[in-house]
């Protein structure tokens, strides 16, 4: 009896096995019922530490001879790799700028041209910006 019991027992685990490995996934295309953001929100407790170098900005632009300019690269974060070229202008007559080659034709249009405001009033070296990088296709193709 307990032999039966426990080959009976078996036979119904291996179809129950069988049944799951063979089985078809059922799926619904129309789970997920909205929209993406197409932009990326901005972690601000998450920053990064960039070192400018001092180099030339090639161009129309035409800068005061006091102007300080240096350039380095900014981390893509759709690609994660350091893809954007950044160029900081610091002139002692006006608020500092940064240059942002979002479309990678090696130079700078007057939409890739972003202000810095203030973090504190009282404080002269905290300066602060936002650039968004637009995605060239949907980001979740």
């Amino acid at each position: 009896m307990n032999l039966k019991i426990f080959t009976l027992c078996a036979l119904a685990v291996c179809l129950f096995l069988a049944a799951q490995t063979f089985a078809k996934p059922v799926s619904d295309d129309a789970q997920y019922i909205g929209q993406f953001e197409k932009i990326l929100a901005a972690n601000r407790e998450d920053t990064e530490r960039i070192v400018f170098k001092t180099g030339n900005l090639k161009g129309s632009k035409v800068f005061s001879e006091t102007a300080h300019i240096t350039t380095n690269r900014f981390i893509n974060p759709t690609t994660g790799k350091p893809s954007l070229t950044a160029v900081l202008v610091e002139d002692e007559e006006a608020e500092p700028l940064i240059f942002v080659d979002l479309n990678a034709d090696n130079s700078f249009g007057d939409d890739e041209k972003y202000t810095f405001q203030r973090e504190e009033k009282d404080n002269p070296y905290l300066w602060k910006t936002m650039v968004n990088v637009p995605f060239k296709d949907g980001f979740f193709t």
